[in-house]
Formats: C-alpha cells, sequence, structure tokens
C-alpha cells in the first residue's frame, strides 16, 4: 500500500494533444506521465496560453511519451535520450562528453530555443515541446547519466522476486509501479509534499547540473546494493533495497516536474 494520501484536486491544466501511451524506454510510460501532470501545477497563466497556440490536450502527461514511441521510426534519436559519462568522471564536461548526434544535455538546449522562437513553425515548435516534456524526465532518471560498458544498467541482470529484468528496467518502471498509484494521483501526491523553498531552490539549477545530480545518484544509489556494494549480474534487489531507493525515486520526480515547468515558463513567456 502507498504511504501517500491524496487530497482531491480539480485542475485547470494547458491544452495539448493527445497521444497513446508506447511501450516504456526511460522512468516508463507512467513515471513520465508523473512528470507531466506534476509540471502542469506549476505552469505560469502566460505559458499555459501559449501552450493552447502550440497545440491542444489536458496535460502535459499525455505528450510526455511520444518521444519513445517514434523511436523505431526514428532510431537516429536514441542517443538524445540518454548521456554516458567516463566511470572515473566527477561531472558532466561538455567538451569531453557532447554526443555528435546530440545527446540528452544538448538536445534540451536544443528544443528550448526552439520552442522559445516565435519566427519557428508551429509543428517545430509542437516536436519541441513534445521532445522537453520527455527528455527532462529522462534527465532525471539516474541511468540515463551512466556508464556505457552496462549501457545504463542495462546490461545488469537483476531479480525482482522469482522475476528475471534488468537494472535499468528496474529504475525506469519497478520503482514507478511500485507505489500503486496511477500517474495523476502520483504526481498529486509528490506535489503536496513539494516546498516553496524546494521549487526555489531547484529553479536556479541549470540542465547540466542536473545531469550531475542523475550522475552522483547513478554512482552511489542506482548502481549499488543496500551495503553501498556494486550491483552485479545475478544480484537479487530484496525489499529493503526499494524501501530505500524509493525517496530517490520521488524526489528526482518532483524535481523533474517543477523544473519542467520552469524551463517551460521561460520559454513561452520569459
Amino acid at each position: 500500500m502507498s504511504r501517500f494520501t491524496l487530497r482531491p484536486l480539480l485542475l485547470a491544466l494547458p491544452v495539448l494533444a493527445v497521444l497513446p501511451v508506447p511501450a516504456a524506454f526511460g522512468w516508463g510510460s507512467k513515471g513520465h506521465e508523473v512528470v507531466g501532470h506534476l509540471a502542469d501545477r506549476h505552469l505560469t497563466p502566460a505559458a499555459r496560453r501559449e501552450l493552447r497556440e502550440i497545440c491542444r490536450s489536458p496535460s502535459l502527461a499525455y505528450v510526455a511519451n511520444w518521444a519513445d514511441a517514434i523511436r523505431e521510426d526514428r532510431p537516429e534519436t536514441a542517443p538524445w535520450h540518454y548521456v554516458n559519462l567516463p566511470d572515473d568522471a566527477e561531472s558532466y564536461d561538455a567538451e569531453r562528453d557532447a554526443d555528435p548526434a546530440g545527446s540528452i544535455v544538448e538536445r534540451i538546449e536544443h528544443f528550448r530555443r526552439v520552442l522559445a522562437d516565435r519566427r519557428a513553425g508551429k509543428e517545430e515548435r509542437l516536436d519541441a515541446l513534445r521532445w522537453l516534456v520527455h527528455l527532462v524526465g529522462d534527465l532525471h532518471q539516474p541511468l540515463h547519466v551512466s556508464r556505457e560498458a552496462d549501457r545504463g544498467g542495462n546490461s545488469i541482470v537483476v531479480k525482482v522476486g522469482e522475476r528475471e529484468t534488468n537494472l535499468h528496467a528496474v529504475w525506469d518502471t519497478d520503482l514507478v509501479e511500485r507505489q500503486g498509484l496511477a500517474a495523476l494521483d502520483y504526481a498529486l501526491a509528490l506535489d503536496e509534499e513539494v516546498t516553496e523553498e524546494e521549487v526555489a531552490r531547484w529553479r536556479k539549477s541549470e540542465v547540466e547540473e542536473w545531469a550531475n545530480e542523475s550522475w552522483r545518484l547513478a554512482r552511489s544509489t542506482a548502481y549499488t546494493g543496500t551495503g553501498g556494494e556494486p550491483l552485479e549480474s545475478g544480484a537479487k534487489l530484496t525489499r529493503t533495497w526499494f524501501t530505500t531507493r524509493t525517496p530517490v525515486v520521488d524526489l528526482r520526480l518532483k524535481k523533474a516536474g517543477v523544473r519542467l515547468a520552469w524551463l517551460l515558463n521561460r520559454a513561452l513567456a520569459p
């Protein structure tokens, strides 16, 4: 049972395009929807008005998984969802870590500029919005800023109960699904915990720092067992492991939602 207790809330949301929910690639479809719903709560009225001019839908959550849905048709976009760092790196370095195809850090900045450009075409700005909603979520999943050798944990096979999966999928999906809440309910519960001081502090950071936060968490938490030991293929993830990682996931989702709204507010209503 979830630890959250929800109060009924009615949302006045912007209007964006409804899309089917695809298979999970980053955070899982529910995690991305949580980020979208949470961001809805922090948009300014001016940003909401401009969003209505770009597309139509009741929530950012409904465009949050578009970038995964098109990956099969646009395989060149796959590197946009993550960035790999050397094992001994202390932080992201644009000169060292930038990808010729454009890693997640570069693509977020690119799409922010496109969305903010009133001279760009409506369809171009709509695509930029879809990408931003998704990639800001991806960047806050620790294993999207991780090691190339194990493909962000995809090559580390682990057991959850009697089920065999991989470490990346656990962070994408299992840690979110174990709350037992619908995406909107989860987002509202998380937003009730967010303080004004946290919102102000989280807005002060930039995209590279978001990546550095994920990198630090990947090394300290995502890739490790309950005793801090490195997780290797064959490891069984215990109830304690999940319990100690859940607050990390909650915090990353909160930060992603607040920061996504902040980024959109700056782009749409500077």
